[in-house]
């Protein structure tokens, strides 16, 4: 640690250092000034110093946890009342986080002056201590950085989420959401109960490096983009080409499919391709780029592609490669759903796979994501299993749909969950042993056994 003499009125002396907490903490800089009495104290030796990453911090015990730049585990105790507390400001590294600021400011980073409690695991922290060991002066500060991924799956209870996240190169990461977490989308606060998988969003994450190879993401705030990456269209066709240089595909007799199944034939139709970002699948097998220029141009192959339009640009993201002409069956409501295999209500046992296209409200999805009551229009082989499935909105099966279940969990006023159901049609009922949300408002009718309650909802 070198001191450096700065001249000031009143005079202040100025402290600065830059280390590197190799292997276990990164290398960072910062600058404490201290007043004339702490620098007298120092030349004296009546005031120690330290870095580190705190382990642990116990307020209501009162002391501190924290691992040092010699790899030495420390424990020191303190005050709350006799010590001076500080935390860097997310905006005080420009040079480090200027463009987040922009792209998430609904965070409310901590106050510089702030008290012991905000001191976190993870923090890297100087610290001042007295002669007798207790911490008389801490700052911290923490390590900021940006995510920006897919939603493979949000599993939300109403006050923490799991979501699932992969980015474009293919890595996928797992975090934990409070329900408190700060939510945006298009410049508007967001519910995390709407996100839906499929939609890209911008995690702001603190790092916390609490060992050697042991690092720590918290999530700090949410950005959901505003529906900028849709599915515009999935196509069927006959394989032209794979054109290596310019990276596009090729499909003739191309058709489009929609709410009424497969359109008009289109004798040639183009887009581009990733290779880095598009998954591909020859008859359920996962293929690369390069195999496919080397192997399936040329040949009597049958593709399903899955087009993505984003920034004016329309690019194949999935495509499944079949060797001949897969059926179409009619709509249908799923009555049973797993990971691996779905029952129609119409009597169809399909299965899902890897290579399996679904599009839900324009957006790509895992075939997991296939939920029983949704009304799917599924293409499959002849071994019943499921090229294509496009999960239909507001499909019904008659004028009216009748259930029955035990109810889970009241939400006042917004909707109810019940624990499993049963749903009529015609004369039988259909049993589903899982959960089931319903939604309910000021129009919606309640009945008990002696008739209509008036004003029900409330």
């Amino acid at each position: 640690m070198k001191l450096i003499k700065k001249i000031k009125s009143p005079l202040v002396l100025g402290l600065a250092g830059v280390m590197a907490l190799n292997p276990m903490m990164a290398t960072y800089a910062t600058s404490i000034y201290l007043d004339q009495d702490t620098y007298e104290q120092m030349e004296t030796g009546a005031i120690y110093e330290d870095r580190g990453i705190v382990l642990e911090n116990n307020p209501m015990l009162g002391y501190l946890t924290y691992r040092n730049v010699q790899g030495n585990v420390i424990t020191a105790s303190y005050y709350s009342s006799e010590m001076s507390v500080e935390k860097q400001n997310f905006y005080e590294t420009e040079d480090r986080i200027g463009y987040l600021d922009e792209l998430f400011p609904n965070f409310d980073y901590d106050p510089r002056d702030t008290t012991i409690n905000n001191i976190k695991a993870g923090d890297n922290i100087y610290l001042r201590t007295d002669v007798d060991g207790y911490i008389t002066y801490i700052s911290a500060y923490n390590e900021y950085s940006l995510r920006y991924g897919k939603v493979l799956s949000w599993d939300f209870d109403g006050m923490q989420g799991t979501l699932v996240l992969q980015d474009d190169k293919g890595e996928i990461y797992r975090y934990s959401v409070p329900v408190n977490t700060p939510a945006t989308k298009s410049s508007r606060a967001f519910n995390l109960g709407t996100l839906r998988a499929g939609e890209w969003v911008k995690v702001l994450l603190v790092q916390k490096i609490m060992g050697q190879g042991v690092i720590e993401e918290e999530v700090i705030e949410l950005v959901v983009d505003g529906d900028t990456r849709v599915i515009s269209d999935v196509y069927r066709g006959e394989l032209i080409n794979l054109n290596s240089f310019d990276r596009s595909i090729q499909i003739s007799r191309a058709q489009s499919f929609g709410a009424d199944g497969w359109g008009a034939y289109t004798d040639i139709v183009s887009f581009g391709i990733d290779p880095n970002v598009m998954k591909a699948y020859f008859t359920g097998l996962p293929v690369s780029w390069d195999y496919m220029t080397r192997f399936l141009t040329g040949g009597d192959m049958y593709v399903y592609a899955a087009v993505e339009e984003y920034m004016g640009q329309q690019k194949t993201v999935k495509l499944n490669f079949q060797s001949k002409h897969q059926s179409t069956l009619e709509p249908s409501q799923v009555i049973y759903a797993t990971p691996g295999e779905i029952r129609l209500m119409s009597g169809e046992l399909l299965y899902l796979a890897e290579d399996t296209i679904v599009v839900k409200e324009d957006r790509l999805i895992e075939p997991q994501n296939i939920m029983v009551g949704d009304t799917i229009q599924a293409v499959v082989t002849g071994s019943e299993k499921v090229a294509v499935a496009h999960i239909l909105n507001d499909i019904f099966l008659g004028d009216l749909q009748i259930f029955r279940g035990r109810i889970k969990q009241v939400d006042y006023r917004d909707g109810f969950i019940v624990e499993t159901f049963s749903m009529l049609d015609g004369a039988d009922w259909y049993y589903y042993p899982q959960p089931r949300e319903f939604a309910i408002d000021y129009s919606t009718k309640f009945y008990t056994e002696n008739g209509l309650v008036e004003d029900g909802i409330n």
